[in-house]
């Protein structure tokens, strides 16, 4: 009897968890959503976007393994980065209000290892495939590498490069 109860507590704590997230879900500013995608695919889904607090809101990072929460200062350069980048594309995007502004990024990626670069390149180059264009300036010659390689790797079209200097 006792067992039974353990088990129907845990069931019931998994049902309330759930209509929990679905509540979020449903009262999060679309903005909010976007970035929590864009930031989760950057990622690889290692992490999650969330906003704490009600008086000072402010931005924090989700562990997905451990559900740690993470103030901007304690990421790592290139994670705080994504997310900073998640958070701002999902503003732009969500204020451009369907019109597809151009997005222009400046050596956004130039300081990205290759791993993280080929997660944000792959989720700025969907979008791009959704219409969006994405200008990337950059003085950095191994990012013009980094961007043809993931282009040909993903079969997407191959990126235009101007040299200004020439």
């Amino acid at each position: 009897e006792l067992h039974e109860e353990a088990l129907l507590g845990e069931a019931a704590d998994f049902l309330l968890d759930g209509v929990e997230q679905s509540y979020k879900r449903s009262i999060r500013p679309l903005v909010l959503q976007r970035a929590m995608d864009l930031f989760s695919s950057f990622t690889q889904a290692h992490y999650q976007v969330e906003v704490t607090g009600t008086e000072k809101p402010r931005l924090v990072a989700l562990e997905s393994t451990t559900q740690k929460q993470l103030e901007l200062r304690q990421l790592s350069d290139g994670t705080r980065i994504q997310l900073l980048l998640a958070v701002r594309l999902a503003f732009a995007i969500e204020q451009s209000q369907g019109r597809l502004l151009p997005i222009f990024l400046d050596e956004t990626l130039s300081i990205s290892d290759p791993v993280r670069f080929r997660a944000v390149g792959t989720a700025l180059l969907e979008l791009v495939k959704n219409g969006q264009q994405i200008f990337y300036l950059t003085a950095n010659p191994s990012d013009v590498t980094g961007w043809q390689r993931l282009c040909s790797e993903l079969a997407a079209e191959d990126p235009k490069v101007v040299y200004l200097g020439k």
